[in-house]
Parts: structure tokens; sequence; C-alpha cells
């Protein structure tokens, strides 16, 4: 599936996570294919088109990926907020970077 995320952010992803699910750490990304293929799933659903590194997170398995709907998902967007506005941002401007919505 294509998804348009630019090449350095996948790339400082993989760096980031040292090639590791950042949730459980396996190295065995291949061991369960995530529904996306590349293992990188979006903290913020990838229809707000936000393909930065920030907001993007490697993980081994669709258990991980499901659980963006749960408390986990809440908690990576809660954590990806803050780091917006301690990077700076004003309230309309992580509004927007948090698909409309703050947390």
């Amino acid at each position: 599936m294509a998804n348009n995320i630019p090449q350095p952010a996948r790339l400082n992803v993989y760096d980031r996570s040292d090639m590791k699910c950042e949730w459980c750490g396996t190295t065995n990304l291949n061991n369960y294919c995530h529904p996306v293929g590349s293992g990188l799933h979006h903290i913020v659903p990838r229809v707000t088109r936000i393909h930065t590194e920030e907001n993007l997170i490697l993980l081994c398995c669709w258990d991980h990926y499901r659980a963006e709907y749960t408390d986990f998902g809440v908690f990576l967007r809660k954590r990806l907020q803050e780091y917006y506005f301690k990077q700076g941002y004003s309230e309309e401007e992580v509004r927007i970077l948090m698909g409309n919505k703050l947390y």
C-alpha cells in the first residue's frame, strides 16, 4: 500500500528504533506482517497526511497496530502532543498537527 512517507522520515524512524518494535522491543519484525507492510504506523491517523518522523512509530504486529484504538494509542498521541508544545508550536498549530484534536 503506497503511503507516501518520505524516505528521510522513514529512515530516521528506522534509525531511532534501531529496527526494533517501539512497543515491545522485538527485532523479529517479519514474524507477524504489519498490515501496512513496512511496520511503520502513524500515531495520528494517516488521513491527516502528516508523514513526519515524530508522527511515525515502528511496530511489529497487528495487535500493536490495533492498539491505536486503545489506551496505548491515546498515550502515544498525548506524548506526541507534549512534544509539539515543547518544540514551541502554538495551540492552533498543535491542533492541526494532531488532526484537529487535542488530547
